[in-house]
């Protein structure tokens, strides 16, 4: 069971060609427990296989990332312009997919959704394509067993959120190689920040022989070679079908590699076990549902998922409504039964002459007893009133960040009736920095949004690597008050 506001779920549900994997999460703050690690072989129909999944694991949460087959979607990868306005941008947007309709015109009526790639100066949009029948079908799936989606995509990007969790992985700038049955993609990423996807093709190859490739091509890069000249550099491994033989350390160009078969999720706590390394995009799609902000791919359309986090938010108030109320009515008939053993002490001490002294013993223990019980109720609810307050704020704010917007640091100072809120971050554009202000202005809740400081930075002033050294950012500091 989720606790609203306190606890947020992800469940993904990775459907391939042989079987459907399933991975259940559970956010608490910052701090990620996995639930549940199953797989269903598809031997029969793939709803019948789906079904007898569900009755498994037997699912609380009905909500769901998932994917489409590769044979159902479209995938494309284009330079990005530089744009001094965002209306401009929007409209490249349009153009592309006008064009991306246009070209895939025996498809039907697409969904098409996008997500922006920025490494260094070069600068990139992966869009995703799929037909409106092809989405309908998987959503219809999922309704005749119970389960509603909250996003649908390819899986191709969601592969690298389940790494995050591993140290090594995480620190400083990795490389992810995904090898499947025909194709490979080679992943760049920056502090967990996927930057570049570079597609290699496998047909015809061993895992081996693109492991090689996949080395030789980060070699040839010159800010590869910039950054192994002062670290050993990692390429981790994601595929199938891998041995520990295939997977290993190698020299390529006088350099070694340390090349290692990533296991998804390897720092999260679980007491049914760890997914094995065929689940890192079931994971990664878990992963996103936490969180959403990691990339704008959903090929859901924006109504249908504006109305899905409305069911979701629904959901939590008719919790919140249930427990708190009932936590109140349970807390209260404890102190009417701790008070009413009380009064019957009393009453048999009162009939009991000969044992008065014992009886007045006994109840001044229960009145130091029922002392403690009404302090730790006190502070019970004091703590929950805290976290719920914490909780609503951090939900108010996020729903107002933009793309291109990352927070860094966060102050909350409380005032009586309300708290005054510092936030500081990082963009790669002003104008995301004044979207940001706009709609902080325009939130009921916020009031006296100013911002102290907006000033452009070089990124080695941040991140002290020299791959990435001349990547512009614009660092700020914004200040309002939250009425509570």
């Amino acid at each position: 069971m989720k606790l609203p506001f306190i606890q947020q779920r992800g469940i993904g549900v990775h459907i391939t060609g042989k079987s459907i994997r399933w991975i259940d999460l559970v956010r608490t703050g910052n701090s990620l427990r996995i639930l549940t690690v199953d797989e269903e072989p598809l031997t029969d129909s793939m709803e019948e296989s789906l079904s007898r999944l569900v009755s498994r694991v037997k699912p609380d949460y009905p909500f769901v990332s998932t994917n489409l087959r590769p044979d159902q979607v479209k995938e494309f990868v284009v330079p990005l312009p530089e744009f001094d306005d965002e209306e401009y941008q929007e409209s490249w947007l349009h153009e592309q997919e006008r064009i991306i309709r246009s070209s895939e015109s025996g498809s039907g009526d697409l969904h098409i959704s996008h997500h922006f790639l920025v490494n260094g100066d070069e600068r990139k949009c992966f869009f995703v394509a799929a037909s409106e029948q092809a989405v309908r079908q998987r959503k219809e799936l999922l309704v005749s067993v119970g389960l509603t989606p909250v996003c649908l995509t390819s899986g191709t990007v969601e592969r690298t959120y389940s790494c995050l969790f591993n140290e090594e992985f995480a620190e400083g700038d990795q490389q992810l190689l995904h090898i499947g049955k025909e194709e490979a993609i080679l992943y760049d990423l920056k502090n967990g920040i996927l930057t570049e996807m570079i597609a290699m093709d496998h047909a015809g190859n061993s895992i081996s022989d693109t492991i090689e490739e996949a080395l030789t091509l980060l070699i040839s890069g010159k800010n590869v070679r910039d950054s192994i000249s002062t670290q050993q550099h990692g390429l981790f491994v994601s595929t199938e079908n891998a041995d520990k033989e295939t997977v290993t350390s190698r020299e390529i160009g006088g350099q070694t590699f340390n090349v290692v078969a990533l296991q998804p999720l390897k720092s999260v706590k679980s007491k049914v076990g760890k997914p094995g390394i065929h689940f890192t995009t079931c994971a990664g799609m878990a992963v996103k549902q936490l969180y959403p902000a990691l990339d704008s791919v959903n090929l859901l359309g924006e109504e249908e998922q504006v109305f899905v986090r409305e069911q979701i938010q629904k959901k939590d108030s008719l919790l919140t409504g249930i427990l708190i109320p009932g936590s109140v009515v349970l807390i209260w008939l404890l102190i009417m039964a701790v008070q009413g053993y009380h009064q019957s002490q009393l009453t048999n001490a009162s009939e009991q002459v000969e044992q008065l002294n014992n009886k007045i013993t006994a109840v001044a223990n229960a009145d130091s007893s029922l002392s403690r019980w009404v302090r730790k109720v006190e502070q019970a609810r004091e703590l929950v009133a805290q976290r719920t307050r914490f909780a609503s704020l951090m939900e108010t704010i996020g729903k107002t960040v933009p793309n291109g917007v990352w927070f860094t640091g966060m102050n909350i100072r409380n005032e009586q009736s309300q708290s005054q809120v510092k936030l500081q971050g990082l963009s790669n554009s002003e104008n995301h920095v004044a979207t940001l202000m706009e709609h902080l202005e325009h939130t009921d809740r916020l009031s006296d949004v100013r911002l102290v400081l907006s000033d452009r930075v070089q990124e080695k002033d941040i991140y002290k690597k020299g791959r990435y050294a001349n990547v512009p950012l614009v660092k700020f500091e914004i200040r309002f008050r939250s009425k509570e």
